[in-house]
């Protein structure tokens, strides 16, 4: 009987030594769980942190975007009048070109019509020409 009873107390002893190891295991784990959790916490922290800051970063692109193009589209709108604007200005010269073409051709053939050539002092022929020419020269000056 003593041999089984030295031989359950040797048990006794190595549960009671396995029980102290798996203890020391199970704190060790626990500690290293702790860490962990700890880390993990961290990281939430700063992947929340990140998500608010790519929140700001895209909020400003955004609003800069916006800017850019309101800015665009105004510079667009008084381009577009300019042009508008300087399509006008040629029409109108255009309109005043063939006015005074018109008026030069009309002076012209009152002039052929009542003038015939004339001589001037030293002989040369002065026709309708030489005074379309004067008023043509008249008429690009104004």
């Amino acid at each position: 009987m003593r041999d089984g009873l030295g031989s359950m107390q040797k048990r006794v002893e190595e549960t009671g030594s396995d029980l102290e190891k798996a203890r020391v295991e199970r704190d060790g784990l626990r500690a290293e769980l702790a860490v962990a959790n700890r880390s993990l916490e961290k990281a939430r922290e700063d992947w929340g942190s990140c998500q608010e800051q790519l929140k700001s970063v895209e909020k400003n692109a955004t609003s800069q975007v916006k800017e850019a193009v309101q800015r665009e589209m105004e510079k667009n709108k008084v381009a577009e009048e300019e042009i508008k604007q300087l399509k006008q200005q040629l029409s109108n010269l255009q309109q005043m070109k063939e006015q005074q073409q018109k008026e030069i051709q009309d002076l012209e053939d009152q002039l052929m019509k009542h003038k015939p050539l004339e001589r001037s002092k030293g002989g040369l022929l002065l026709g309708p020409s030489m005074v379309l020419l004067s008023l043509l020269l008249a008429g690009l000056l104004l």
